[in-house]
């Protein structure tokens, strides 16, 4: 199943051409601050015809759907990143900082902050670790060697 809700997207939209392109175009990060007004506009279909064809296939409203690749574009920039997570969710399309902290703990059981802490980890830290955490050694030959803890 992914993370929008539909079992197989390619079984279930067989036949609704314009809803695969919706569900590829809409998660580009261009279109995810437009919101519903960019859902609508991309489905070109009408607003009602939209909705009841998402709800069929995903089970999801429209403002559910567009929250939930939000969402997940939101937690790919906080693992993949250093970005601020303020940038992050305006990018997304979250003019409310708190509103973003709480959708985004209702989703994945934590703050954002705390799930980048609990899962990121830096390219740089795995290329240059901190000076604190290298050991200093002499080899054989009286060399200081630094190797990483």
């Amino acid at each position: 199943m992914c993370p929008l809700g539909i079992a197989d997207p390619a079984v279930l939209l067989a036949g609704r051409a314009w809803l695969r392109r919706l569900f590829e175009a809409f998660p580009l990060p261009e279109n995810l601050a437009g919101g519903i007004k960019t859902f609508f506009r991309l489905a070109r279909r009408s607003s009602g015809h939209a909705a009841r064809a998402l709800k069929k296939y995903t089970g999801k409203t429209p403002c559910e759907f567009i929250n939930a690749v939000r969402l997940e574009y939101a937690a790919a920039q906080l693992l993949n990143t250093t970005r601020d997570i303020q940038e992050i969710s305006l990018d997304c399309g979250y003019s409310s900082l708190s509103y973003f902290y709480l959708l985004f703990k209702m989703e994945y059981g934590l703050s954002p902050r705390r799930y980048r802490l609990t899962f990121f980890r830096a390219p740089a830290q795995i290329m240059f670790p901190h000076p604190d955490r290298i050991a200093k050694k002499k080899c054989r030959h009286s060399c200081v060697v630094s190797q990483p803890v």
